[in-house]
């Protein structure tokens, strides 16, 4: 599988051993990992299991992220970015730090497509919840009772968030026995129901939708993971929420998991 490359990268700072801006450099992904530099000189290099994060956003949701205190203010950024570009910051979780990086001219949705193209190249084809054998009449018959009992929980009102809490509760059982069509069943609905009761931004609506991500994504929901994970943290971001720094940090490191090539569900 060949490597994703992004040219024209600037690294902004953040790791303590490269304290400086530096212009003109490419970000690799490749199956080993991730690495930043130039062509005969890396200046940073992070393997997949060292990757403990990954955040892809627009230049203006960092700056507000940062005036609101969730991050420290980006070093170089201004110095470096230019007011109406569609740029990407890129960010990773490396060493323990913070490390930036700005791809100019590169739209976060395009990037973002590119880098879950990629991992979907690298990959064997995604594994399905569900799929394989059928098992016996019994079986399935036991299985349809189950997720349409678990779609009747989910339809009903959805009065507070002590409610919410009880129904999350079932469908983790659900998905702990094995029983993942029931669980996925169950969250989608309690996750639209928690965005129409409580707003998208509100944080038992935001536990509710990281249950779900994380549910497609051990389930081998892959592609539908990794959007579920970022629409959440643009949500997050277009409302300026600052106080759900945990469920925001949850979704980065799965982020960065769920584009590991190796990773396995």
């Amino acid at each position: 599988m060949e490597r994703l490359r992004v040219t024209g990268v600037t690294y902004l700072g953040g790791h303590p051993r490269h304290p400086r801006l530096i212009e003109g450099l490419r970000l690799d992904v490749a199956l080993a990992g991730l690495s930043v530099g130039r062509p005969l000189r890396s200046l940073l290099s992070v393997s997949w299991p060292s990757l403990t994060w990954l955040y892809v956003l627009t230049v203006e949701d960092l700056q507000a992220k940062a005036r609101s205190g969730e991050f420290l203010l980006v070093p170089n950024l201004n110095r470096t970015w230019e007011c109406g570009d569609a740029a990407s910051v890129i960010g990773l979780g490396i060493d323990n730090v913070d490390c930036w990086l700005l791809a100019p001219q590169t739209p976060v949705r395009e990037l973002r497509t590119r880098l879950a193209s990629w991992t979907f190249g690298a990959t064997d084809a995604p594994r399905q919840a569900g799929t394989g054998d059928a098992g016996t009449p019994e079986q399935v018959a036991l299985q349809a009772i189950a997720v349409w009992r678990a779609a009747g929980v989910g339809r009903e009102p959805l009065a507070d968030r002590k409610t919410l809490s009880y129904r999350l509760a079932v469908a983790e059982q659900h998905r702990r026995s094995g029983d993942l069509l029931s669980a996925l069943t169950l969250l989608r609905q309690l996750a639209t129901q928690a965005v129409e009761t409580f707003s998208a931004t509100d944080q038992a609506t935001v536990v509710a939708r990281n249950n779900l991500a994380f549910a497609l994504a051990v389930g081998g929901f892959r592609q539908e993971a990794i959007e579920a994970y970022w629409e959440i943290l643009d949500d997050l971001a277009a409302a300026g929420i600052v106080d759900q720094a945990k469920a925001e940090m949850f979704a980065r490191q799965n982020l960065a998991r769920l584009h590991d090539p190796h990773w396995r569900p």
